[in-house]
C-alpha cells in the first residue's frame, strides 16, 4: 500500500485531524505548523510545506506535524517519524493509534521525548467535498512529540490529556 492511503478498519479512507487538535500542535511548534509530509491537497493543518505522497522519502524541516496512515503503512512511517525527530533533531509531533502490542508502536515511543495520551477519542473529520460525517476510531489515539520543548507540551496539553515525558 502507498504511504499516501490512509486505511482504517478495511477500507481506504481520508480522515483529516480536527481543527481543535491542531490548535494545539500549533502552539507547541511555535505558532504554526511548517510541515505536514503526510496530507491531501487542500492542506488541512494549513501547514507552511506539505506533501501529498511519498513524504517519507523526502527532506522535513522542524515544526513538522504528521497524521500518517493507519494501517500497514504506519511501521513504515514510524522509522520515519523516528528518523526524522531523533537523528536529524526536527521538531515535530506525530498523531497515530495508541496500539503499545505493535512493534512500530515501540519505535515512537522508544525515541520521542513525550508521549500524548488523549483522554477521549479524537472525532476525526473529512476532507472538503465529503459528506459523510465526522467519526471517532474504535481505538484511542497517542501522539509522539519530539524536541526539547517538554514542559510545553505538558503545559499546552494539561487539559486534554496526560503527558509522559522521557
Amino acid at each position: 500500500m502507498p504511504l499516501d492511503e490512509t486505511r482504517t478498519d478495511a477500507t481506504i479512507d481520508t480522515w483529516c485531524t480536527p481543527e481543535h487538535v491542531l490548535v494545539l500542535v500549533r502552539r507547541v511548534l511555535g505558532g504554526r505548523i511548517l510541515l505536514d509530509p503526510c496530507t491531501t491537497a487542500d492542506n488541512p493543518t494549513s501547514a507552511q510545506h506539505m506533501y501529498t505522497a511519498a513524504g517519507d522519502t523526502h527532506p522535513w524541516i522542524a515544526g513538522w506535524f504528521c497524521n500518517p496512515p493507519y494501517g500497514g503503512a504506519l511501521k513504515a512511517w514510524s522509522k520515519q517519524i523516528a528518523y526524522q525527530g531523533v537523528l536529524r533533531s526536527k521538531e515535530g509531533i506525530a498523531l497515530v493509534p495508541c496500539r503499545p502490542d505493535t512493534a512500530w508502536y515501540e519505535t515512537l515511543s522508544t525515541s520521542c521525548a513525550a508521549e500524548i495520551f488523549w483522554r477521549r477519542r479524537i472525532r476525526f473529520v473529512r476532507p472538503p467535498g465529503d459528506t459523510r460525517p465526522a467519526d471517532s476510531p474504535k481505538f484511542p489515539n497517542v501522539m509522539f512529540y519530539y524536541g526539547p520543548h517538554v514542559d510545553r507540551v505538558r503545559e499546552v496539553f494539561a487539559d486534554h490529556a496526560r503527558v509522559w515525558v522521557k
